[in-house]
């Protein structure tokens, strides 16, 4: 039954004691308590988040007072937010299952933070309750690589689904039937097997995808084109929405597959670099 309702957060009944909480207004609240239980708050209360988040959530208050309540719970030292990363100062501090002394609780902790974005407010957690700095190799790439991982594995959902349909169908096997051969310097016909990317060729951009074939003969050449006109303008969306906060890496991730990008070009240094960038 538990898990039908999904995930659960746990949080001490004093809090209505507190003196600074009961000087909180209701709208600040309402907001606290949605980012201390929603679903992207984890175990130490440190985390991935955007704030357009809070409007799907707080159907009743409009953005300006959603926005206006965060804002005071940030002046009051009880959230700090350094995008995308948000920290709720107290959480760790007061979180009902915590066990100081537990390795795997720690271990735990440190994995977390190793795959946020370095941000200062992160660099201030570790040193507030006594976490190591990370190793020179860990940080945003890491936690890239995991979220990408976890993206690869999870089947899309929603609106990504059809897209991710129709996008088979347009890098599906070609069985186009034109015999024609190339004249002069043309390209061959749809018959023609298309060449494979060199891994190691060291590529400044992921190669692409072969186009489906057709019955007419279309030009090979004229296709690829058209199809990589279409993976670039959906790696562009891509960061994008990722810029502006409307998804996180993960999503960004399934829905570069449903452009056609496959799950080595999405960790090529080109892609990882820049979804990098747009993320902080």
């Amino acid at each position: 039954m538990a898990a039908e309702k999904g995930l659960y957060r746990s949080i001490y009944s004093a809090i209505w004691e507190d003196p600074e909480f009961q000087a909180f207004d209701p709208d600040m609240m309402v907001v606290f308590f949605s980012l201390r239980t929603c679903r992207e708050c984890n175990f130490p209360c440190i985390f991935s988040f955007y704030r357009p988040l809070l409007y799907e959530r707080i159907p009743k208050m409009s953005p300006e007072r959603i926005d206006a309540a965060f804002d005071r719970l940030i002046e009051a030292g009880w959230v700090q937010y350094e995008r995308p990363v948000l920290w709720i100062v107290k959480g760790f501090k007061n979180e009902p299952s915590r066990v100081p002394k537990n390795q795997k609780q720690i271990d735990g902790v440190r994995n977390i933070l190793n795959s946020l974005a370095k941000v200062r407010i992160v660099t201030r957690f570790r040193e507030h309750y006594g976490f190591p700095a990370p190793p020179p190799d860990a940080g945003i790439h890491e936690g890239m690589d995991a979220g990408m991982d976890e993206g690869m594995d999870a089947p899309p959902s929603g609106r990504n689904e059809g897209r991710q349909g129709a996008s088979k169908q347009r890098t599906g096997t070609g069985t186009g039937t034109g015999k024609g051969k190339g004249t002069g310097s043309g390209a061959g016909t749809a018959n023609d097997e298309p060449k494979t990317a060199d891994a190691s060729a060291g590529a400044s951009r992921p190669p692409l995808a072969r186009p489906p074939g057709n019955g007419d003969g279309e030009d090979t050449a004229t296709a690829s084109g058209k199809k990589g006109q279409a993976r670039e303008a959906g790696l562009k969306d891509v960061a994008r929405l990722v810029r502006i906060g409307e998804i996180d890496l993960t999503a960004a991730y399934n829905r570069l597959k449903t452009y056609g990008f496959t799950p080595s070009e999405i960790r090529s240094p080109e892609i990882v670099e820049l979804l990098k960038q747009e993320a902080n």
